[in-house]
């Protein structure tokens, strides 16, 4: 569908409040999918999503979800359907526990990427680990990054979602609640991020990356989609 022209209508599969915002702050026209079992319909709402942009589904149920997105991306005219599978992991796992959100998450990664590539589209994948320790060596961010040496400085978990290779910073958390960050320290942050997936060719989905603050710059320590 939208392979001719940028994305402007994008359907996103249990989203962070974050994400949302940041979409809709993009002027992008956004529909999310949520689990019924997860309450946070009140979040997105706050974050601006219209009633009507939001979309029940089962992620218990692949063909349920199946279903739904294939019917919402011919009605509305999607250009890109979203999802993370650490997001969804994540949101789940204080309802169904680590082993069945795990299990469920994977499902319906399974079915977002069986539906993308239906409709034509390319789906995003990132490199691996080796590939992106030389990527970001070749772009100049000196590593060691994604190695196996157990951060020494602050470290911070860092939410992206990408959209036709624009990378938007929706949240940066320190993974310690004794640590802040300066703007200055932000900004290096979002800049290696950014980098990072460029570096990588990263076009569309949500992903979390996890970097440590170092005396010699950031260092990437994990990345997860």
């Amino acid at each position: 569908m939208n392979e001719g022209h940028p994305t402007s209508r994008v359907l996103l599969v249990v989203p962070p409040a974050s994400a949302v915002r940041a979409a809709i702050a993009s002027d992008l026209r956004v529909w999310a999918v949520v689990d019924p079992a997860v309450r946070t319909s009140d979040a997105l709402a706050a974050a601006g999503l219209p009633a009507r942009s939001l979309l029940l589904a089962s992620l218990e149920d692949p063909d349920a979800l199946r279903t739904l997105l294939e019917r919402c991306a011919h009605v509305y005219g999607i250009d890109r359907i979203i999802h993370s599978e650490c997001v969804t992991r994540s949101v789940l796992q204080p309802i169904l526990g680590s082993e069945a959100a795990a299990l469920t998450a994977a499902k319906a990664a399974v079915v977002v990427r069986e539906i993308s590539r239906r409709l034509g589209w390319a789906v995003s994948e990132l490199p691996g680990t080796a590939d992106l320790q030389r990527l970001l060596e070749q772009g100049g961010y000196q590593g060691p990054h994604l190695g196996d040496e157990p951060p020494a400085g602050p470290t911070f978990d860092v939410w992206t979602l990408s959209v036709d290779g624009m990378h938007l910073v929706t949240d940066v958390t320190a993974q310690r609640t004794d640590v802040e960050e300066g703007d200055t320290d932000q900004a290096r942050i979002r800049a290696t991020v950014r980098a990072l997936l460029d570096l990588a060719g990263y076009r569309h989905g949500m992903v979390r990356t996890a970097v440590e603050l170092t005396a010699q710059g950031c260092r990437i320590i994990d990345v997860t989609l």
